[in-house]
């Protein structure tokens, strides 16, 4: 199970340094599952990849424009609610990731309307969160 890797990942991981390594691992563990050729058998992996991600959030939200907590809730709200998806909590990541951005990294703005929004088909949240980045970002013709 994932207890034994928890608890290893909390004994040995714990100074700054070490959260910014355990983000870039758990990162890179997300994004070869996404581009796995083993597809859905993949998401095997999940468990471990979070918990790294979750413990280097726990030592430091704020590291790369809250890159963790980012990570997180898009997950959250790209998987499926009957495959392990959780919205709300995906929701609630993406939201503590913007006030710690303060609004200034698009992408999650972009996560909340894409795959959060379209996940729990909320239409009023999905144009919020469009209609931001709009106004926000200069389009090019």
């Amino acid at each position: 199970g994932t207890e034994g890797f928890r608890d290893w990942v909390e004994e040995h991981f714990f100074t700054e340094k070490d959260a910014e390594v355990i983000l870039d691992a758990g990162t890179a563990w997300f994004a070869n599952m996404s581009a796995s050729a083993d597809g859905v058998a993949s998401a095997i992996d999940r468990p471990f990849a979070e918990i790294l991600l979750l413990h280097s959030v726990s030592i430091n939200p704020e590291l790369e424009k809250a890159r963790g907590l980012s990570i997180l809730g898009t997950v959250e709200c790209s998987v499926p609610q009957p495959l392990g998806g959780t919205p709300q909590k995906g929701i609630e990541y993406l939201k503590r990731a913007l006030k710690i951005t303060q609004h200034r990294t698009h992408m999650i703005q972009l996560a909340l309307a894409e795959n959060c929004a379209v996940e729990i088909q909320d239409r009023k949240m999905f144009f919020k969160y469009i209609n931001y980045l709009h106004r926000h970002i200069a389009f090019c013709p």
